[in-house]
């Protein structure tokens, strides 16, 4: 294995290519990637796989040469994509975010003081949610696909699911016990205490308090984000206490998709499988006395505010199974008229020219073009 590579996992990560002010002038082309999937995640408990070595690196290359250029350690394997924000105005990567199958997610600062080599690059552990807790536990909530990272009048807001996508089938696995949930966290890597007030003990008078994620913890918990209600309104007040939120999925739930978003939309899939041993599980749409065990797929399309739809947050999607990820695009109608589109996203994805606002400085850090050919 080339030097550097030996703890590379299953290649599940798709290599993304950006430029940083710290390499070649910001003009040579690199690449990151996770490290891949572990296969020890396919055990139910994945108890061994707190201690593997496989998979739990983000890898950092030159694109023209493949040289190695820094490689950064996580605390489980990164199957999923790594999301790099570039500079609106120099068009060169400044940070990035990646999660891993343990529940954890990490920022990394790509740009420094802008002269900073990859050499130089630092990773810092933004938050723990695989567990309710920061401890270990299994089995655990899983991240397999890279966040969603909205920019937002300086603050990254990270929207992510967990599930385990190659593990569906509750009635076959233990991963049932796992309750999943559809997370949105802020980022503000620019306040110094952002992430240490967490951990603290005293607040900023000295006087003694509880710290949320526990002692020293510098991180985002569990406890760091306000629970969504499944019904009723939202605590605006509550809400803004907090550090983002996290919606609960319904009982075997998980989120197979990565999201998207567009216009305050957030958009995402979820899988409940249906029981092979009750032909008139709810979950069976229709039943499954005469059709094949696919289970429900849902869509869901929220505010990433506050996890709102007038509407209703999901859909069914009617053939089931497990969906693939929502993709947006850009494309121009016959009558001159550019609109943004979204495939996977539902009927609830929102027209621009509806939406109030949806020209605002809220900026997407990803997006995909196509085209198509009349032959």
């Amino acid at each position: 294995c080339t030097a550097g590579m030996q703890g590379i996992g299953q290649t599940w990560s798709s290599p993304k290519v950006f430029r940083a002010p710290g390499y070649g002038g910001g003009n040579s082309p690199l690449l990151i990637f996770g490290g891949g999937y572990d296969k020890c995640e396919d055990n139910d408990t994945t108890s061994t796989c707190n201690t593997s070595t496989t998979g739990n690196h983000i890898y950092v290359m030159d694109a023209d040469t493949g040289t190695l250029l820094k490689t950064f350690d996580t605390s489980r394997a990164v199957p999923g994509d790594i999301t790099v924000v570039n500079d609106a105005k120099t068009g060169q990567a400044k940070i990035a975010y990646a999660a891993d199958a343990g529940g954890n997610v990490y920022r990394i600062d790509l740009m420094g003081d802008n002269t900073k080599a990859p050499t130089d690059w630092t990773m810092t552990k933004v938050a723990s949610v695989g567990c309710d807790t920061v401890t270990t536990c299994t089995p655990n909530r899983k991240f397999l696909f890279g966040p969603d990272v909205v920019e937002d009048s300086g603050a990254y807001v990270i929207l992510l699911g967990s599930g385990d996508r190659e593990k569906p089938l509750r009635y076959y696995t233990n991963a049932f016990s796992v309750n999943n949930y559809f997370y949105m966290m802020v980022d503000k890597p620019s306040d110094s205490t952002w992430l240490s007030s967490e951990g603290a003990t005293k607040d900023a008078s000295g006087n003694a308090i509880t710290a949320r994620c526990g002692a020293d913890n510098n991180l985002l918990c569990q406890a760091s984000l306000y629970a969504i209600p499944a019904t009723g309104s939202v605590d605006s007040a509550a809400l803004a206490a907090r550090k983002g939120w996290y919606l609960g999925l319904t009982n075997g739930e998980q989120v197979v998709t990565s999201s998207v978003t567009a216009h305050g939309n957030t958009t995402f899939s979820t899988h409940i499988p249906a029981d092979p041993n009750n032909p008139t599980d709810p979950n069976a749409t229709p039943p499954l006395s005469c059709k094949s065990d696919l289970g429900r797929a849902q869509v869901y399309n929220i505010s990433y505010l506050n996890a709102s739809n007038p509407k209703g947050r999901a859909q069914d999607v009617a053939t089931g199974g497990l969906s693939p990820s929502p993709v947006l695009a850009t494309v121009k109608t016959d009558d001159g008229v550019t609109r943004d589109v979204c495939f996977g996203c539902g009927q609830s994805f929102p027209d621009p020219s509806k939406v109030p606002n949806s020209t605002n400085s809220i900026k997407q850090s990803k997006g995909r073009v196509y085209w198509y050919i009349q032959r």
